[in-house]
């Protein structure tokens, strides 16, 4: 007998939620700043952050009408690791903000933690979209 998921019978066209594409061993940007090139894949792994200042960029919240393929739409899902020695600060790409804080305040995610964002938001007016950092452990 197959199992019942807790979660809604279907998530697009897909059953269960799950990584489209992985990336390891990401070097997070030495020094640190938004708007370093943004981290592309559901599933990414940081192998190198050598400073607490160094960082990594979330891809920018659009709709799915604006065209881009590089637009992630609300709903999406973006796994980060960070096997790398030192905390590494997470920014939404500009004007984007995680858990609505300042566009340039980002947040850490500790060596050899992990963390979970979710596209919440999105206003197409202003271009500005909200990550969720809804799990860090």
């Amino acid at each position: 007998m197959p199992a019942n998921p807790l979660s809604p019978s279907k998530i697009g066209t897909d059953r269960y939620i799950k990584a489209q594409n992985v990336e390891i061993g990401i070097t997070a940007l030495a020094g640190g700043a938004q708007g370093g090139g943004p981290i592309t894949a559901q599933a990414n792994r940081i192998d190198t952050c050598a400073s607490g200042a160094d960082s990594i960029t979330l891809p920018k919240i659009g709709s799915i009408a604006d065209g881009s393929a590089q637009l992630a739409p609300v709903g999406h899902i973006v796994f980060v690791r960070n096997a790398g020695a030192a905390s590494c600060q997470v920014f939404g790409s500009t004007p984007d903000t995680i858990n609505a804080a300042a566009t340039g305040t980002g947040v850490a995610v500790a060596n050899t933690k992990s963390a979970i964002f979710v596209a919440v938001d999105y206003v197409p007016a202003t271009n500005v979209g909200n990550w969720m950092m809804v799990l860090s452990a």
